[in-house]
């Protein structure tokens, strides 16, 4: 791996763990900080079900939404550790 390409790497995985530290500050303020996970995950899974891309053939527009999806399953998969870290539970639900 070239440098570029490890400066890259380590920007986006700084702004995911930054993005997933926000969240986990924010939902650990509420009432029941599980169930606000569980509530946004659950949220941003079904969003992503009828996701397209504009100007993509269809193949292409869910080959990159599958892609997404999977990307959220990890973070918030990180978001659940994260709050598991501090003790407060909070484990992102389960893909179906």
């Amino acid at each position: 791996m070239d440098s570029d390409r490890i400066k890259l790497e380590a920007r986006l995985f700084a702004s995911e763990y930054l993005l997933c530290n926000l969240y986990a500050m924010i939902f650990r303020g509420a009432p029941d900080p599980a169930a606000a996970v569980q509530g946004f995950g659950g949220d941003l899974r079904r969003h992503m079900e009828g996701f397209t891309v504009a100007g993509l053939d269809p193949v292409q527009s869910d080959t990159f939404a599958g892609e997404v999806r999977d990307a959220l399953d990890v973070l918030l998969s990180q978001l659940g550790g994260m709050m598991a870290q501090t003790g407060t539970p909070g484990s992102p639900p389960s893909s179906s």
